[in-house]
């Protein structure tokens, strides 16, 4: 019951404030900007009353009493009179969102399933270390009390990962809801309310209903050609057996082998990465407003905008330079629209921005900064990780022919909606970037910058699909369609095999475990182990771990974890400074179990003996010592 009041005072608040903003959205927009925008706002608000009175029922309650009183505040201001924004034209494809809403619920809600042995399932591979992580940081608010915050897989540190989502879900867990169900309803709820944001900016740029309800179906089920080039194959080899459709024997839009980077978004990024799937549905929102957005509005207009922006280094960081790369394609348009007008657009500009040069900037110096700066990272790869030798060959088999499409959608959007053209034309800056410059420690990460990018390719491509229908021309356009999406529904269709696609990550053994250890570890305390991504220790204590998981920790940019390593291998060396280590890394409790005996040869478990006491042990052998201080 607390967990629903959570959605719906978040959302009621949200409704309000939104409307107090921009009195002018309409339908299913208005809603849709109430729960992005509310739930954003609760936890920014939660996560602050935390530091004041501790991460607990009592504090997120108090959350909720704000969100509600912040939306009466904002009702009693808001004006009815205010005119609404356009209608757009024709009528949503129904059956297609139907469709697409079907899918999008079936995976949110398999995220995680608890069988009836206890054990906890993943519908998904690519999901099989990115939801340790996050489980780790949840558990860290629930059980570990970690505020103020510590990187929970390197303590004594700010976090390096933007962990907003976890918080929102923590909170759902400590007003009642099981984490299971939490985690699998925020990827519900988001989910659609991405495919609604990006329905929402294809409307304002292309305002129909038809072409959106296309743009988003088409991100949904992207995949490139590897049906063609591959499936077909394989499957002509397995006798033209229908099961293979479901028991093929690995994806075919992320296919690595065959030069395939630019997976299915759900499979891929989505499901996985969970702070990418609230940051996504973020920044299309603000592309949608800063797209509808005219020197003429209010000044507000502009600071909602800029408020939106400042959300973004606790939703996620990296999505900041999506904004960034957009912002000066706004401005000009601005500035070509009323040039004499220059104090009108540097007043708007300048509110828009503070926000973010204040609030934003705060938040990434509190919480963000251990990770490297982008500067440390980048670096000029063309290519990006292409390693065939003709770039052409591979986008034609990673986008399929999404960019020929695109190319023509421009062309015939010229003559009709030149700021659409334009718009379309100018997501081809970030194409090129993500294609020449690496600005993370693994490049593949710039994936996430070229699905941005698709995204709003995807709006020129059912642009040119409902063109071709409505000329009728309807068997091209089925084709067209089935080209640009067969490959990731395949994909997507083989999530529905329990068998063959679904994957244990924990048993009921492991969180056994985890409780006990938890029992006898207080929290807040820092723990060490020689961390790594499959050790259920990790991601279910929720404690703070003074060292997580390599690939992890340099996936993020922390600084100094390699050093941290050799450090932590010293200490189970029981070398002679291993004592002075565990004082200066601020050690409360030791764990010592296969793992650490598996990845450090040398382990001298007399060495713990004999110093440290020990407060748990089981029959799996793993011991937890105190340090006494």
């Amino acid at each position: 019951m607390f967990a629903l009041g959570l959605l719906a005072g978040g959302t009621y608040g949200g409704y309000w404030l939104t409307r107090w903003f921009h009195p002018g959205l309409r339908g299913y927009e208005q809603w849709l900007f109430a729960f992005v925008v509310g739930i954003i706002t609760q936890a920014y608000v939660g996560l602050g009353l935390s530091y004041l009175w501790g991460f607990n029922k009592t504090s997120q309650l108090i959350a909720v009493a704000i969100s509600l009183t912040v939306g009466f505040l904002c009702q009693r201001f808001t004006k009815k009179s205010d005119p609404l924004d356009d209608e757009y034209e024709g009528k949503p494809i129904y059956w297609l969102l139907i469709l697409l809403g079907a899918l999008l619920l079936f995976i949110g809600a398999t995220t995680l399933t608890k069988q009836s042995d206890g054990t906890i399932w993943i519908n998904n591979a690519h999901n099989y270390a990115d939801i340790r992580l996050h489980i780790d940081y949840i558990n860290n608010f629930i059980s570990g009390q970690n505020i103020p915050m510590e990187n929970p897989i390197f303590s004594g540190t700010s976090p390096s990962y933007p962990f907003l989502i976890d918080f929102f879900t923590a909170q759902l867990v400590v007003l009642g809801l099981p984490i299971i169900l939490a985690i699998n309803l925020v990827s519900i709820l988001f989910l659609i309310a991405l495919a609604g944001s990006l329905y929402c900016l294809s409307n304002r740029v292309i305002p129909n209903q038809r072409v959106a309800s296309l743009a988003a179906f088409l991100l949904f089920t992207n995949g490139g050609l590897g049906f063609f080039t591959h499936f077909l194959q394989e499957l002509r080899t397995a006798s033209w057996h229908l099961g293979f459709f479901l028991q093929s024997p690995h994806d075919y839009s992320l296919y690595q082998d065959a030069g395939y980077y630019l997976g299915n978004v759900i499979i891929t990024f989505f499901n996985p990465q969970r702070s990418l799937l609230f940051g996504f549905t973020l920044v299309m929102l603000i592309l949608a407003e800063l797209y509808r957005v005219r020197l003429t509005d209010r000044l507000r207009r502009y600071l909602f905008i800029g408020i939106l922006i400042a959300f973004l280094p606790l939703v996620h960081t990296s999505s900041l330079l999506i904004v960034a790369l957009f912002l000066p394609f706004f401005f000009i348009r601005d500035l070509l629209a009323s040039p004499k007008d220059l104090s009108q657009l540097v007043k708007r500009w300048g509110i828009l921005l503070i926000p973010l040069a204040t609030f934003g900037l705060f938040l990434i110096h509190i919480f963000i900064s251990q990770a490297g700066s982008l500067l440390s990272y980048l670096r000029f790869q063309p290519g990006w990780i292409s390693h065939q030798p003709s770039q052409f060959i591979f986008w034609l088999n990673n986008a399929g022919i999404a960019i020929i499409t695109v190319v023509v959608a421009i062309v015939l959007l010229r003559k009709t909606n030149r700021q659409a053209a334009a718009f379309l034309a100018y997501s081809f800056v970030l194409f090129l970037f993500a294609n020449l410059i690496i600005t993370q420690p693994w490049d593949f990460d710039n994936a996430k910058y070229l699905i941005y990018w698709y995204a709003i390719c995807c709006i020129g491509l059912g642009y040119v699909v409902m063109q071709l229908w409505s000329e009728h021309v309807k068997s091209l356009a089925i084709l067209l369609g089935f080209c640009l999406s067969i490959t990731g529904a395949l994909d997507l269709m083989r999530r529905m095999d329990i068998t063959h696609n679904w994957y244990p990550i924990i048993s009921d053994a492991d969180l056994q475990q985890a409780a006990a250890v938890a029992k006898v570890i207080p929290p807040q305390s820092r723990v060490l182990s020689i961390g790594d991504k499959l050790d259920p220790i990790t991601t279910n204590v929720g404690r703070r771990f003074v060292f997580g998981d390599d690939a992890w920790l340099w996936s993020h940019g922390i600084k100094g974890y390699k050093e941290r390593s050799e450090q932590v291998h010293m200490i189970y060396r029981g070398d002679a400074q291993a004592e002075s280590l565990i004082k200066k890394l601020g050690v409360d409790y030791i764990i010592i179990s296969d793992f650490e005996r598996e990845r450090e040869n040398s382990l001298n478990e007399t060495f713990f003996t004999s110093r440290y006491t020990p407060v748990y042990s089981d029959t799996t052998n793993l011991v937890v010592y105190k340090v006494n201080k």
